[in-house]
């Protein structure tokens, strides 16, 4: 899990920090085209690798996150109804333990769409205007392929992050609370 932050942080900053050579070079009277263009190349060459990666991990924790929330989310229901049910204290911690687990589960999703944030802002800020049209174009296409980042997901339902985190949470609220008026 760690990993995967960090390895996104590292392309983020490395994405951002060519991005602001290129601005630099582009300021600089002296500069030739040719090196703007690659590093144009090189910038196109680690975003299509940051996105393969993203589809790796994707695929490799598509079934996980599913596993790991859904579970999570039973149990919490279980636990609630019966500290709700039931004065037994060890099931507090059981409810603590398994909302965390999830919470920790969407923020490390929050963590890469923000990631993704970065270098979209980090494009931003380039001035394009001092490109040449041909470069121009190859600008747009790469904000275009920014504006829709590859996120992780809970199983293709849904994207892994906090907003789904307090979704999970009013959902887990909502069913418990309707087996307790229902059986009570």
């Amino acid at each position: 899990m760690t990993i995967i932050i960090i390895s996104s942080l590292i392309f983020a900053k490395l994405i951002g920090r060519e991005l602001q050579q290129v601005n630099a070079d582009l300021q600089d009277d002296d500069c030739e085209i040719l090196t703007v263009k690659g590093r144009f190349r090189n910038i196109f060459l680690m975003h299509q690798e940051m996105g393969e990666y993203m589809n790796r991990i994707e695929r490799i924790t598509f079934r996980t996150y599913f596993t790991q929330i859904g579970t999570a989310f039973i149990g919490a229901i279980a636990c609630l109804y019966g500290m709700l049910t039931v004065n037994y204290m060890p099931i507090n911690c059981c409810i603590a333990l398994l909302i965390f687990q999830i919470f920790i589960a969407c923020l490390l999703g929050n963590c890469v769409q923000l990631t993704h944030d970065q270098i979209y802002d980090s494009a931003l800020e380039l001035d394009w205007n001092e490109l040449h049209i041909r470069e121009q174009f190859y600008y747009k296409f790469f904000i275009s392929r920014c504006q829709t980042p590859k996120l992780l997901t809970i199983g293709g339902l849904a994207p892994l992050n906090l907003n789904s985190c307090v979704k999970i949470f009013g959902r887990i609220y909502t069913i418990t609370m309707l087996l307790y008026t229902i059986l009570q």
